[in-house]
């Protein structure tokens, strides 16, 4: 749906600016995915310790969604 949206130009957006925003998301689950898979033990390194695990869980996304906020606040300014 948005492809199609920019490539009629729906309301200025550019396809550009998809794939800038499509690589903030994929970003974004990519680090959180590598957070809560096992493999990458991040949950075992805090073992019992459950309300720093939130908390630092919390953090990431927090400043995922900062960034992303901000990140799209700047390109849409800035459009290519």
């Amino acid at each position: 749906m948005t492809l199609s949206f920019s490539l009629i130009g729906w309301r200025g957006l550019a396809v550009t600016n998809i794939f800038i925003g499509n690589f903030f998301f994929v970003f974004f689950y990519g680090g959180f995915g590598a957070i809560l898979t096992h493999p990458f033990k991040v949950k075992e390194s805090y073992s019992d310790d459950i309300v720093g695990y939130n908390n630092g869980l919390g953090l990431w996304v927090l400043m995922d969604s900062a960034c992303y906020v901000w990140c799209s606040g700047y390109f849409s300014i800035h459009t290519f």
